[in-house]
């Protein structure tokens, strides 16, 4: 199993909770609700080998893990941002795969840290 330190940064979400007390769990859980949904978005854009759509579904990707503090995901989709900008198609089929299990092992992370409370 992966340490939380690996996949999350807790510094910053503890910083968004002192500046959001419980609002925070409202976002983190809202950011739980979709994660799954704009992974598969980007397995979809990268079915249909659409350069602009996987670059910017990447970047969406990258905005909204960084936001969260989930720095291991986040740099797996500026990698996939980063390959699709320049054409690479093996470096996003090596990336992408990786991209389920590390969304799950982050969500993991943000409840053991006590950063997401279940539904």
């Amino acid at each position: 199993m992966i340490a939380v330190s690996d996949v999350l940064n807790t510094a910053s979400l503890a910083e968004l909770q002192a500046l959001l007390d419980d609002e925070l769990f409202q976002i983190t859980r809202l950011f739980a609700d979709h994660l799954m949904d704009e992974v598969d978005k980007l397995q979809r854009a990268v079915d249909l080998g659409d350069m602009k759509a996987i670059n910017r579904q990447a970047h969406s990707l990258k905005g909204s893990c960084a936001n969260m503090g989930a720095t291991a995901l986040a740099a797996s989709a500026h990698e996939i941002e980063k390959a699709a900008l320049q054409q690479d198609h093996e470096l996003i089929a090596a990336t992408l795969p990786r991209l389920p299990d590390l969304a799950e092992q982050t969500l993991r992370a943000m409840q053991v840290s006590g950063y997401l409370r279940s539904a």
